[in-house]
This record gives C-alpha cells, structure tokens and sequence, in this order.
C-alpha cells in the first residue's frame, strides 16, 4: 500500500486536463476534495438563501456535477449514493439536499442544492507541514 501525502494545488482544478471529460470516479473524488471549503463560508443560493458550510463541506448540484464531469446527472447521483453508504471509504461523504422551501416542500418542491460533507476532510487535508509563502 502507497503510504503519505502530496501537495494538490486548488489551482489544478481549474486545468483544462484535468476536467477532461468524462472525468474517472477517481477524478470526482479529489475534484470533490478540492471543491470543498477550506474554512467555514457562507454562500448564496437561488434566491439569496445563504447555506451555512463548515470546512469539509461544499455546496452545489447534481446537473453541476454532471456538466463539470461530463457524466448524466443519474450517474452523479449513483456515485454520490456509493460515497455516502461506505462510511470506512476514505471519501465517505454525507449529504443533504436543500430545499426552496423547508417548511412547505409541496408548495415549493424545487431543490436549492446539495450540501456535501466529506468526513474524513480534516485526515485528507492534514499534511502535517508548513509550505513556504510562495508555494501556498
């Protein structure tokens, strides 16, 4: 078994190679990583609703998942499924869909999103070191 850690710039994300599509289930899992907050944030959904996200967390959509990874949004949520059942998974993850309207869902059905937890963010994360001020 590989043993320790390597650097992963967030800036990788952005690499046109790196989101060649269809991305690996490999792929989506570190895409997932480096999605995630690294510190507590809010941010805002349709309509101005801010969803509170602790680091580990991020906050986005099945069809956005879909379109950044080149696969049908079924195929998104099957995988998300897989991370979720499998909590020894390094990559396990939790997840909540955030509704328009919580108290009245019939009136308002539309998902604003899915809230994501990586539960093991704070083990993939920590690395142990400093790096230098130019590297970070």
């Amino acid at each position: 078994m590989t043993r320790g850690w390597f650097p992963f710039r967030r800036s990788v994300l952005k690499d046109p190679h790196w989101l060649e599509k269809p991305v690996t289930r490999g792929q989506a899992k570190v895409d997932l990583f480096g999605l995630a907050k690294h510190e507590n944030r809010e941010v805002s959904a349709k309509g101005g609703k801010i969803i509170h996200l602790r680091r580990g967390q991020l906050f986005t959509s099945f069809g956005w998942l879909a379109d950044r990874w080149g696969w049908h949004r079924n195929k998104v949520r099957r995988f998300l499924d897989l991370l979720a059942e499998n909590k020894e998974n390094l990559f396990a993850i939790e997840r909540e869909i955030i509704n328009a309207s919580k108290w009245n869902p019939k009136e308002n059905p539309e998902a604003l999103g899915i809230k994501i937890t990586l539960l093991n963010y704070e083990i993939l994360h920590d690395t142990g070191l400093s790096l230098p001020e130019d590297m970070q």
